[in-house]
């Protein structure tokens, strides 16, 4: 009764042995001693994880003898490796890189395959993943680019072992290898629709911004991108395109030198997708001409335009102008009858307008309005013509007087109104100022051209300087002012006066900026001053019995200063030739001038004025006729000369003289209209970039009160020798 159940005890123990033995020779592994853990390395660190830290998912449908794994193990500092196997069976996986190798924490965008491409953004590419590891990290996913997986199964147990590389965000690798258990794989069974797949489309969905020029950043939005930028590759057409910076959703790129207009194509590990359209912002590089009238076409030059001239605007100002063609380097428009001088801009339509050069609008040349040239001039010898330039019966005005731009060949005319650019190669006109402008502003408002702006000069610079009269600035701090010829824009200069008294209003401006006048302040002098009309330098004094008849550009840097009218009994012309800033000595130069003097003995030869051309001197001079000896006042028959100076040397030689003939009626004898300083002491006299001469025949004004006797008649003529 006692012994048998110790007995029974001893055979259990036995028999418990004896399996254990059993179990010791490897023919079978006991469930018992196989548990989940996960042992490795990751770049450098060691990786110790047991079961509590390993999630298992196994996916098979119904029907199917084989499923796929999911292996997600966490890692400290919340890192996670994740591996996936399409088919849970044993053997050797060798892993090919089938997304980026760098993609954004939370990213779930990964590529699409070229069989995709077309697929709506949404759809799902494929059912199931490809074999895959994946590293997370706080800031980044990494992809294996690389590697072997080594799978064993016992049963209900899974063993993997593997050895892989991945990349970082600058290329560089590192590797990872190890060994993971799974106990009972397949205890964590689910369904293949509830494979979390990374796979999503590639896709472009915005480009910011959608209209730049070469050089600058755009940035690509959307999702499939490679955190490593070497695996975004992207071109803009044909032409490659630099990669700045990028992440899983958003690349950086610099628009290139050398594209034109398209789409900006993604590829990603040989998948590809395209933006919507990318336009260059225009670049104007020129015009084909400068200055055109109304009704003439115009071709703007430059890059990035279009070939379809329905996606530009082109506009003149605030003006939209008609394209008649265009292509990527050119745009041709035609400019309507309501064009205006302005800036042309060239847009494409829906975006901002690039501004280019500024467009002139000749008027039409003027028909001749003047009567025949045959019925004002008369040739008393030489071989002179005379042709019609401006006449005074215009809506602007009588003229004043003007200079000559020889640079540009422009000539500058002044009315009590406007300021006129005359174009001498076509007699085109072009406003510069009008009523509005500040140039025609007196304080007082007075009628009469004494208060008309008194002198002008081309610059260098390529502004209009000048200054208004004494009379018409008597309130104001400052007369003098630079006008820009393009905009009309005036800017005053300084806070003086100028006045040039009884002399002939004159100025010049040299290409370093300094601005010369003829003044009477206590006695006449010819004094310069520096751009702010400061550093007054007085240049000629005490030429108070000889006043100044004129200023006479001869260089960027140096003009000569004439003295004296008259060419009677004891009278003299004189001059000082002045050069960077500095006047040369009194010069005599009667004995050259008296060249000019006409054949028979006419009475009081008055120097009308004088030009400069080549380095050769022109010269104009009015006297009167003994036939018609009434003064000057009375509007009598003059006889003219105009003659050279070859090289400045020797005597005036004359080209011809002529007389004026036309008449008009004041008082009871006829008078003559005429070319001469009469008006306040005015340029009337000028030489262009040919050697021609032109002269002002000035509407006559009444003596006693400066009103026009004769409205409309004269005008400015050009006379060739």
């Amino acid at each position: 009764m006692k012994i048998r159940p110790l007995f029974l005890i001893l055979f259990f123990l036995m028999g418990l042995l004896s399996a254990c033995q059993e179990d010791s020779d490897g023919t079978v592994d006991p469930v018992g001693t196989f548990e989940t853990g996960l042992a490795g390395t990751l770049n450098t660190q060691s990786l110790n994880v047991n079961s509590a830290g390993i999630e298992a998912r196994f996916f098979q449908d119904a029907g199917e003898t084989v499923g796929a794994l999911e292996i997600g193990a966490t890692l400290p500092n919340s890192e996670r490796l994740t591996f996936f196997i399409q088919e849970a069976k044993a053997g050797s996986i060798t892993l090919t890189q089938a997304f980026p190798a760098v993609m954004g924490i939370n990213s779930e965008g990964l590529k699409t395959p070229a069989s995709a491409e077309g697929k709506s953004e949404n759809a799902r590419v494929q059912t199931l993943p490809p074999n895959f590891v994946k590293y997370l990290t706080s800031s980044q996913t990494y992809f294996a680019t690389g590697g072997t997986l080594t799978v064993t199964v016992d049963k209900e147990n899974l063993t993997m072992t593997w050895t892989i590389t991945f990349k970082d965000v600058n290329g560089n690798t590192f590797t990872s290898t190890g060994t993971v258990k799974i106990k009972n794989f397949t205890s964590n069974k689910r369904p293949k629709s509830e494979i979390n797949s990374p796979t999503s489309n590639l896709a472009i969905t915005s480009i910011s911004p959608d209209y730049a020029k070469a050089g600058d950043e755009v940035v690509i939005t959307g999702t499939g991108f490679s955190a490593l930028k070497s695996e975004n590759q992207v071109t803009l057409g044909t032409v490659a395109v630099t990669v700045n910076d990028a992440i899983a959703t958003a690349i950086k790129v610099s628009v290139p030198t050398g594209a034109v207009n398209g789409k900006f194509k993604l590829t990603v590990l040989g998948s590809s997708v395209e933006s919507k359209d990318f336009f260059f912002i225009p670049i104007i590089s020129g015009l084909s001409k400068t200055a055109a009238k109304v009704g003439e076409t115009i071709t703007i030059n430059g890059n990035h335009f279009d070939a379809d001239k329905s996606k530009l605007q082109v506009k003149l100002g605030d003006l939209v102008l008609p394209i008649t063609a265009s292509s990527y380097t050119s745009i041709t428009v035609e400019l309507p009858q309501t064009a205006k001088s302005g800036k042309i801009s060239v847009a494409r339509v829906g975006k901002d307008p690039v501004e280019g050069p500024e467009l002139t609008i000749e008027s039409s040349a003027p028909p001749l309005q003047g009567p025949p040239v045959s019925e004002i001039f008369e040739v008393l010898s030489g071989n002179l013509t005379f042709s019609e330039i401006f006449t005074n019966n215009t809506e602007y005005g009588s003229v004043l007087h003007f200079f000559i731009d020889q640079k540009n060949n422009f000539l500058y005319a002044l009315t009590q109104r406007y300021l006129l650019q005359i174009n001498l190669t076509n007699r085109n006109i072009k406003v510069i100022a009008d009523p509005n402008s500040p140039i025609f502003k007196r304080d007082v408002p007075l009628p009469g051209p004494a208060y008309a702006p008194s002198a002008f000069f081309a610059a260098p610079d390529g502004m209009i300087y000048g200054y208004r009269s004494g009379f018409s600035a008597i309130l104001s701090p400052s007369n003098v002012f630079k006008i820009n010829p393009q905009t009309g824009a005036v800017t005053d200069i300084g806070n003086i006066k100028i006045d040039a008294g009884a002399s002939q209003a004159s100025m010049f401006v040299d290409a370093s900026g300094n601005l010369y006048f003829n003044e009477f302040a206590n006695g006449y002098s010819v004094n310069s001053y520096n751009n702010a009309l400061q550093n007054k330098k007085q240049l000629i004094g005490s030429i108070t019995g000889e006043l100044v008849s004129g200023f006479v550009p001869t260089g960027e840097n140096s003009f000569r200063v004439t003295r004296g009218f008259l060419l009677a009994v004891n009278d003299e012309i004189l001059f000082h030739d002045v050069t960077n800033n500095q006047a040369g000595s009194l010069t005599d130069w009667t004995s050259a001038v008296s060249g000019l003097r006409p054949t028979s003995g006419h009475t009081l030869p008055a120097l009308i004025g004088f030009g400069h051309k080549g380095g050769d001197y022109h010269g104009f001079m009015g006297s009167l006729r003994q036939d018609d000896n009434r003064p000057f006042v009375e509007f009598p028959k003059l006889v003219y000369t105009i003659g050279v100076q070859a090289g400045g040397q020797g005597s005036f030689v004359k080209k011809g003289e002529f007389n004026i003939i036309q008449k008009f009626t004041f008082g009871s004898q006829p008078r003559y209209v005429r070319a001469y300083a009469q008006s306040y002491y005015r340029n009337v006299y000028g030489v262009d970039s040919e050697g021609n001469s032109y002269i002002l025949i000035q509407t006559p004004l009444n003596p006693s009160t400066g009103a026009e006797l004769a409205p409309g008649v004269g005008g400015i003529y050009k006379v060739s020798y």
